[in-house]
């Protein structure tokens, strides 16, 4: 789950895209996407599997301020080992 806040009184635009590691590429998620002054967004029906190294990037207008949470499941693999 999602949820964009805007917590300054004027009207924002915003721009979500996932940096996906492995091929190394970039994809849009929302683009130009307006939240009014104190309003929010909320999405639970995006649906992402991230990998180690992929990025999820919101990002807002100039000189704006969004205020961004992200809720989420992890699926332990077994097969899958990593140093932290």
């Amino acid at each position: 789950c999602v949820h964009v806040c805007n917590e300054g009184t004027s009207s924002v635009n915003f721009t979500m895209e996932l940096v996906d590691a492995s091929p190394s590429q970039t994809l849009s998620i929302y683009k130009n996407v307006i939240i009014p002054g104190k309003g929010y967004l909320t999405v639970d029906t995006l649906h992402l599997y991230l990998a180690k190294g992929d990025i999820l990037q919101v990002k807002a207008e100039t000189a704006a301020k969004l205020s961004v949470a992200l809720s989420f499941d992890e699926h332990y693999d077994p097969n899958t080992t990593s140093i932290i």
